[in-house]
């Protein structure tokens, strides 16, 4: 075996229910270390787990669309005069999932050179 995956995939259920638990785990915090540590345990574990089918690479496009949305959200709140606090945190989320979004780059770059 050359692959450094495992040899079974998971269930799409199995992913579903991992990413919902680490949406609850990320939503019932505000402190960044914990985002990061549960974006880069997500990074990780979709780059390890991931099949070889073609749609597993659909996870590069969604932290990419996330970083977007984030950063529409901002501009439009700061466009509209709303809360500066909300704003910023906004912009804050918007750094958090460019960084995400680099080290996701960064780890499909090592791997796939492998």
């Amino acid at each position: 075996m050359t692959s450094s995956r495992l040899p079974r995939d998971l269930h799409p259920v199995a992913w579903w229910v991992w990413a919902l638990g680490l949406a609850t785990a990320a939503s019932f915090t505000t402190n960044p270390l914990v985002l990061l540590t549960i974006d880069g345990v997500a990074v990780l574990v979709v780059m390890a787990r991931r099949p070889e089918q073609p749609w597993a690479e659909a996870f590069k496009v969604y932290v990419m669309v996330a970083v977007v949305i984030v950063l529409i959200r901002g501009l439009i709140n700061m466009m509209r005069g709303g809360s500066g606090m909300t704003s910023n945190k906004l912009m804050q989320a918007r750094v958090l999932l460019q960084a995400v979004a680099l080290a996701l780059i960064l780890l499909a770059v090592y791997f796939t050179r492998k």
